[in-house]
């Protein structure tokens, strides 16, 4: 049982979270201005799909036609604003502030469990402070709810660990991982690699671990096969999304590789299209002509592929992520430059402390580096897991702190 001390405590930095996200949200943005489209124009879809699904229009886009563009989950969660609230921004900034700092909450949870209190406290302050999560609160983008909803798929399986009603922390796991991968595909292979730790018997004996990957994934089937059936049904197609083929396609051309600023990133297509790189006017058909043409170019190009994994790579966990705002540049750049080798060395430390947690932690980040490798890499991409790399930096800072600091925040301390 964690000691009342370190509750209040971890209340207190997730309220101070909240409030400094408001603030910023209001300052910046205001909290009943429309998606801010220069920061990013994903958000201006976002924002559109949600208020779309709540006057009852379907998912589709402005004309009615069906889409399965954009992952559905941070749609759906502006609209579950919008019916309670009405076609309030106010009401949406709000929410994604409160998923933010409850992100920060979860993060102590997870340190906590695993690695001690003053773990936990650590974690969650870095994280209620870390300018990149504090940034995407203030905008409709998918960031937050994302890192709400891994952070607290996370927490389960840890707690599932535990055995207290472990079962029900599996079915819960299972549910959030699902919201996680329809909210931001870079989870998709969250399950796959669960599957093969549990094969292994990573964390668990491999009874206990084939039946707590078989839990996790039938809930987690019971969240995404509805949605693949709707674009089965709505667009000829059982693609999640119909992004995918236009995201690699921008990001494997001989317009980014020839580029040193653009290579292992990605560009819009509207560019690539010409007579000989045509799209048909239907979602899926689009998407398929997309993967073929960024394949053909891989095809013809095999030498390049060395060069746009490494900077793929680069780019993903860079501290340097180009910005025309020199603030967030810098705040960005100087935090990872930080809080990254902490998070090296509390996974050192962590691997001999806690290896089955670590692990835990570790698969949604391998998700989302092998998906960045696939398509392209940004730092945007790190950052939606923030709740979880905090806990190993929080790790790192509980090791070198002073044994009264442990003592107090109710961790165990060597006796002399």
């Amino acid at each position: 049982m964690l000691p009342r001390k370190f509750w209040l405590l971890l209340v207190a930095i997730t309220l101070v979270a909240f409030g400094l996200r408001l603030w910023i949200a209001a300052e910046y943005q205001g909290l009943s201005s429309p998606p801010d489209l220069e920061a990013n124009p994903d958000q201006g879809d976002y924002e559109a799909l949600g208020w779309r699904l709540a006057a009852g229009a379907g998912f589709s886009h402005e004309d009615g036609t069906p889409t399965a563009f954009r992952a559905p989950g941070t749609p759906v969660l502006i609209e579950t604003v919008y019916i309670v609230f009405g076609h309030n921004r106010a009401a949406v900034r709000v929410v994604f502030c409160l998923l933010s700092a409850l992100t920060c909450l979860l993060a102590g949870m997870i340190a906590a469990e695993a690695f001690g209190n003053l773990a936990g406290l650590f974690a969650a302050l870095l994280l209620a402070l870390l300018p990149n999560h504090v940034y995407y609160a203030q905008h409709m983008l998918s960031e937050t709810p994302y890192a709400f909803a891994i952070a607290v798929a996370c927490l389960w399986v840890v707690l599932s660990r535990q055995e207290r009603g472990y079962w029900l922390f599996d079915l819960g796991a299972g549910l959030m991982f699902g919201l996680a991968f329809l909210t931001r595909p870079q989870s998709a292979l969250c399950m796959p690699i669960f599957g093969c730790l549990a094969l292994l018997g990573a964390t668990r004996s491999r009874r206990a671990a084939l039946l707590q990957i078989a839990r996790m994934g039938s809930v987690f089937a019971l969240v995404v096969v509805p949605w693949m059936v709707r674009n089965q049904i709505e667009l000829g197609t059982l693609a999640p999304t119909t992004l995918s083929g236009q995201v690699f396609w921008g990001a494997h051309n001989s317009t980014v590789a020839a580029d040193p600023d653009l290579v292992g990133s990605w560009i819009p297509i509207e560019g690539l299209v010409d007579e000989q790189h045509r799209l048909p006017q239907d979602e899926p058909g689009a998407t398929r002509a997309a993967w073929g043409y960024g394949l053909d170019f891989l095809r013809e190009h095999p030498g390049e592929v060395p060069r746009l994994l490494f900077w793929k790579l680069v780019r993903q966990y860079s501290p340097f992520q180009w910005t025309p705002n020199r603030l967030v540049y810098w705040s960005f750049a100087i935090a990872w430059l930080v809080v990254g080798p902490l998070c090296v060395v509390g996974l050192w430390l962590g691997w001999r402390r806690s290896r089955a947690n670590v692990i835990v932690l570790l698969v949604p980040m391998l998700s989302t580096l092998a998906t960045g490798l696939v398509f392209y890499g940004a730092g945007r991409f790190r950052d939606g897991e923030a709740g979880l790399y905090v806990v190993l930096a929080g790790a790192a800072l509980a090791a070198v702190a002073p044994l009264r600091w442990k003592a107090w925040a109710g961790d165990p301390v060597p006796t002399a």
